[in-house]
């Protein structure tokens, strides 16, 4: 299943994304991707590029034999790059065969989500700013690797909730956390 828009935002509210026998990609060419309360399996590969902002509440994305890859490319809002990037909130990530990879010129910004990437590493990269994850489970049957070009946050509300977070970071191999020109807080 292939969905494109070339010339303006891609809009996807409350639907069933399925392919039986392949990948399933949705690319916002010129714009952002709003994917809310839906449900998208791929028997492949789960692949979500938008070249400005791309923000997913409510959602379960599977992939049966591949990889989930979302981005957010921010080519056409440089001067807005710390504002553009990836919100994701309230959805579940499942790659059963596979890895995840998060990965943004802009913000990334991750709450209360299942992320977990079962036969592969799970990788978060902020090229050109900030990444703030709260109130989320990652898992990795690899790797989980979390960089960040500026401030890397886990766990943001622990104050609020009496000195204990909801954030939990599991991996069968190694743990990751790299801030490159801010703090790891």
């Amino acid at each position: 299943v292939y969905l494109t828009s070339d010339s303006s935002d891609a809009d996807v509210h409350n639907y069933r994304i399925i392919a039986d026998n392949g990948d399933v990609t949705l690319n916002a060419v010129n714009g952002n991707i709003d994917l809310e309360g839906s449900y998208v399996e791929a028997h492949g590969s789960a692949n979500l590029t938008g070249y400005g902002e791309v923000y997913l509440d409510n959602n379960s994305i599977y992939a049966d034999t591949g990889d989930i890859n979302i981005s957010s490319e921010g080519i056409f809002f440089q001067d807005l790059i710390d504002k553009v990037g990836i919100d994701i909130e309230n959805s579940t990530l499942y790659a059963y065969d596979g890895g995840v990879s998060i990965n943004a010129n802009g913000n990334v910004y991750l709450y209360d989500n299942d992320i977990e990437a079962d036969s592969g590493n799970l990788d978060i990269n902020s090229y050109q700013s900030t990444i703030d994850i709260e109130d989320t489970y990652l898992h990795a049957s690899g790797d989980v690797n979390i960089a960040s070009s500026d401030t890397l946050t886990l766990g943001d509300n622990v104050l609020m909730l009496g000195g204990f977070s909801l954030d939990t970071i599991e991996a069968d191999g190694a743990v990751y956390l790299e801030s490159y020109r801010g703090d790891v807080d």
